[in-house]
Order: C-alpha cells, then structure tokens, then sequence
C-alpha cells in the first residue's frame, strides 16, 4: 500500500514537472512576442521619425506635401492605436487562459472525492498499524 502512495506522489511529481516545462515553454514564446513587437514598434517610431522629417522640410513649400504630412500622422497614430489594441488583446487572451487552467485546476480537485480516498487510506494504515502492533507483541 505505501508503495501504491509512494507511485502516486511520482506520479504527482511529474505531473509537475511536466507542467513547468510547459509554463517554461509559454514563458519563452510570450517574450518572444513581446520582444516581436517591441521591435516592429521601434522600427514603426524610427520610420515615422525619418519620414516626418522629410516630408515636414517638402511641407512649409507645397500644398500637397502638407495633405501627405497630415496623412502620415494620421497613419502613424492608426498604427500605434493597432500596437496597443494588439498587446490588449494578448493580455486579454492570457488572463482568459489563466482563468480557463484555474477553472480546470479546480474542477480536477475533486475534493470531496480526494478526502474520502484519503480517510479510507487513513483507515487502512491505521489498521495496517494495529496488525502490526499485534504480531508484535505477540512476537514478545
């Protein structure tokens, strides 16, 4: 029988590990992510710098480069509104998942299942340990 809870606690132990891995694996793809965008965004800054400078100098002459300005802002602040719709959508589906793994985590405890298990277990070793005081002093 403590050859049976021994088996389980691996088993509960690698459950674990297993886990870990897996969080270690999300981790890792989640600052990659990040670290996708951080760089699209940078680039997107350092685009948008370069080409409002030459686009400003053409503006103070022409009527048409001051439309073209006027665009590329509205076009600049487009594309951050999107960067930050992006990263809120991405918190939105990690705490969606967070929430779906505690759903599961609880549905999976079982717990008035776990604590009968553990109460006949309880009787058996008890019982275990009543024989064995028994042959002992019989032994004596």
């Amino acid at each position: 029988n403590r050859s049976a809870y021994t088996r389980r606690i691996l088993e509960i132990v690698g459950n674990i590990k297993k886990q870990k891995e897996e969080i270690n694996k999300i981790l890792i793809d989640t600052k990659d992510v990040q670290k996708e965008i951080n760089q699209l965004s940078g680039k997107l800054d350092r685009t948008f710098a370069v080409t409002d400078e030459l686009i400003f100098r053409d503006a103070k002459k022409d009527e048409s480069c001051r439309k073209a300005y006027k665009y590329l802002a509205s076009l600049h602040e487009n594309c951050k509104e999107l960067i930050n719709s992006v990263e809120e959508t991405g918190l939105i589906l990690r705490e969606i998942r967070d929430l779906e793994d505690q759903i599961e985590m609880e549905s999976q405890k079982n717990t008035t299942t776990n604590l009968e298990r553990i109460s006949a277990d309880l009787k058996q070793m008890k019982d275990e340990n009543n024989t064995l005081a028994k042959k002992l002093k019989a032994a004596k």
